[in-house]
């Protein structure tokens, strides 16, 4: 078993593709072929299947085996940066998983930062709903992620806290309210930004026993704005 082919074996599952893989590792696609052949001849059993119509698919075994080969590859990859370290080199990938407000807020910022101080590290982003994002660090997808609400089986560190608004028109009744609770929205016609962190949300709704109700959902929360105005 070779580093080569844990790593053919992580690409064709990320891009579901033979072709996709090779292109990013800069291989050919026979020697793709091959690494994997190899990988599953060594391991006796079969971790990818290809079908006509769906194209490339992991076994449920593949599957299991993928969160497990993802983390010796990172073990390698720290290993290789504590080497580079040494050198007085700092080189490395980190990818790092983020939804599309956390974005905006925090992901500029953190580039700048990251190339002034070690401009031979690469940063890789995956950008997805909270959910998605937690279940990336889970399976190993990515080193670090940045979610709404701290995870009991997950270490955390607080980067920042907000308070909670709710956007109104000038003319809603609950603007004369000094301050609303979830209570006051229960069935309300609301305008839900389905951006990426609706789930802490429709908890939050019914942990305080109102219901949330979705008269529109927009991605975007420009459009939700304009919506409301």
């Amino acid at each position: 078993m070779t580093i080569t082919q844990l790593r053919v074996f992580v690409q064709i599952a990320e891009t579901g593709s033979f072709t996709k893989a090779g292109q990013a590792l800069n291989m050919t696609q026979p020697a793709v072929s091959h690494a994997i052949s190899a990988l599953e001849s060594e391991l006796g059993i079969k971790l990818i299947i290809r079908e006509r119509r769906n194209g490339v698919r992991l076994t449920d075994t593949g599957g299991k085996i993928l969160v497990h080969i993802r983390e010796v590859l990172k073990g390698i990859e720290k290993a290789e940066q504590l080497a580079a370290a040494e050198r007085g080199l700092e080189q490395g990938t980190i990818h790092i998983g983020t939804f599309p407000a956390a974005s905006a807020y925090f992901i500029p910022k953190l580039i700048s930062m990251f190339k002034k101080r070690y401009p031979k590290l690469e940063l890789v982003l995956h950008e997805g709903t909270v959910n998605e994002v937690k279940e990336w660090l889970r399976s190993r997808v990515i080193d670090v992620g940045i979610t709404l609400f701290p995870t009991e089986d997950m270490e955390y560190l607080p980067l920042k806290k907000d308070k909670m608004a709710v956007v109104l028109r000038n003319d809603h009744p609950l603007c004369s309210c000094e301050s609303i609770t979830l209570k006051d929205l229960d069935r309300q016609p609301m305008i839900i930004c389905d951006g990426g962190y609706e789930s802490p949300f429709i908890d939050m709704f019914k942990e305080a026993g109102s219901v949330l109700t979705a008269a529109f959902t927009v991605y975007n929360v420009n459009t939700s704005i304009s919506m409301i105005k």
